[in-house]
């Protein structure tokens, strides 16, 4: 099964007073025990560390990245799939 990992689903794991962090991290857990691929583009981690890093903290933050290290499938963003991606939202 694979698994897209967006910037909300970051943010939840990374705060334990976000109202979603118990069943992002039931999920998680549950999915890493399950082998699942997870992906992730550079994209939302840029927006994810900035946000963890604004409202946790840079210690917060860097023992999140620490957490989750080699566990995601990263899809780096150039600059030709950044034009085939604003290409098909503006199909839509």
């Amino acid at each position: 099964m694979k698994v897209f990992v967006d910037t909300s689903a970051f943010y939840a794991l990374a705060s334990a007073s976000d109202e979603f962090h118990g069943p992002a991290r039931a999920l998680y857990e549950k999915l890493l025990r399950e082998d699942a691929e997870l992906l992730t583009s550079s994209y939302v981690l840029v927006e994810s560390f900035a946000l963890i890093q604004s409202r946790l903290g840079f210690a917060v933050l860097r023992e999140f990245v620490s957490s989750i290290e080699g566990l995601l499938r990263i899809i780096w963003v150039d600059e030709g799939l950044h034009r085939r991606a604003w290409e098909l939202l503006e199909k839509r």
